[in-house]
């Protein structure tokens, strides 16, 4: 077997972590009964933050340690995005596709802006973070962010194809267009400022090495310092914390609060696996972290053919049962992808 490529633990540790947060949100918005205690909303509010942000990681890493051109990461967003739209939309959810501006449409655009960030000068950055963040809740307020979302089905219910119905005709632009960048379920305002804010971190980690180490002191009180005032903030600013579907995670919509708030939780998790990120209980969560975008497919899959078909209102502890299951499924597939990687090397996407 090939040996692997050294690889930075905490991130791959980090990402697993989001995983499991993750898995845990969205089963919940399948199946879980309502209300949710704040607790559980709480537990999978954190994940999409951290992965966002850890793709702007890894957008940072790529272009220092391998300076791909520009178009290799215009290739890699558009391959997400015809993935997401293929995959989730049109086969687990019957959608049409490129609308419901799930998380995976905001990576395919976040990831080539990122790359376009990093031509910016340093000042230019900073500041480029602060108008995405400051203009936000201003563009909630002024467009009205909505409760609900759009998402259209392929077909309507009299079997006609979506594109070709009234409610396509009325909806396309001005909704579309709105969802992208206002009130999707990640709209572009504010969620590519995480991947921006990634983006530095990768330079203060792997390049200027300020971030080499989150777990020392000053960073951590940094990390706590930013927690705790950006706490304050959602708590007095909350937002109206909606709940999509089912969906409970507290970031609908994102106020400055939360923003912060997310900002500090992550910095004192890569904190707290800097101390030692080879510990053996984190080596599951490298492995799920590593293929964190099958597993995203699979959950998702796992979640509407197989759970729906046993329940669609679940107690806390069937949930939870449920939530195992899944996990133990995804881990199991993971290290299998893993195995198959190591005997057939794959082919790199060309720049």
């Amino acid at each position: 077997m090939e040996k692997e490529k050294k690889r930075d633990e905490t991130i791959d540790t980090a990402r697993g972590i989001a995983i499991l947060s993750m898995i845990f949100a969205n089963i919940s918005g399948y199946i879980l009964v309502e209300p949710h205690s704040w607790n559980h909303r709480l537990f999978g509010t954190f994940a999409a933050p951290m992965f966002v942000l850890l793709v702007g990681m890894m957008v940072g890493l790529s272009l220092h340690s391998k300076n791909h051109p520009q178009i290799y990461f215009v290739k890699r967003g558009l391959l997400i995005i015809l993935a997401s739209g293929i995959i989730l939309d049109i086969l687990i959810w019957r959608y049409l596709p490129f609308i419901s501006m799930e998380v995976l449409y905001l990576i395919g655009i976040a990831i080539p802006l990122t790359a376009f960030f990093h031509k910016l000068g340093r000042l230019q950055q900073y500041l480029a973070i602060a108008i995405v963040f400051g203009i936000t809740p201003f563009l909630q307020s002024i467009f009205s962010y909505r409760e609900m979302t759009t998402d259209l089905s392929l077909f309507t219910d009299s079997g006609t194809f979506q594109v070709f119905s009234e409610e396509f005709r009325e909806f396309i632009w001005p909704t579309f267009l709105k969802q992208i960048f206002i009130d999707g379920w990640f709209p572009v305002f504010p969620w590519v400022g995480f991947a921006f804010i990634g983006y530095l971190f990768a330079v203060y980690r792997w390049q200027v090495k300020l971030l080499a180490d989150f777990s020392k002191p000053p960073i951590v009180y940094a990390s706590l310092s930013i927690l705790i005032f950006g706490a304050g903030a959602w708590y007095a600013n909350p937002g109206p914390l909606y709940v999509r579907e089912g969906f409970s995670e507290m970031f609908y919509p994102v106020t400055i609060g939360y923003a912060l708030t997310a900002l500090g939780i992550i910095m004192l998790v890569l904190a707290v696996i800097d101390r030692n990120p080879q510990l053996k209980i984190y080596r599951p969560l490298q492995i799920m972290g590593r293929y964190s975008l099958t597993i995203y497919f699979l959950h998702w899959a796992i979640a509407e053919y197989i759970i729906l078909s046993f329940t669609e209102e679940a107690q806390p502890w069937e949930h939870f049962a449920w939530y195992i299951a899944v996990v133990v499924i995804c881990l199991g597939v993971a290290y299998g992808v893993r195995y198959l990687k190591q005997v057939w090397k794959p082919t790199p996407l060309k720049g």
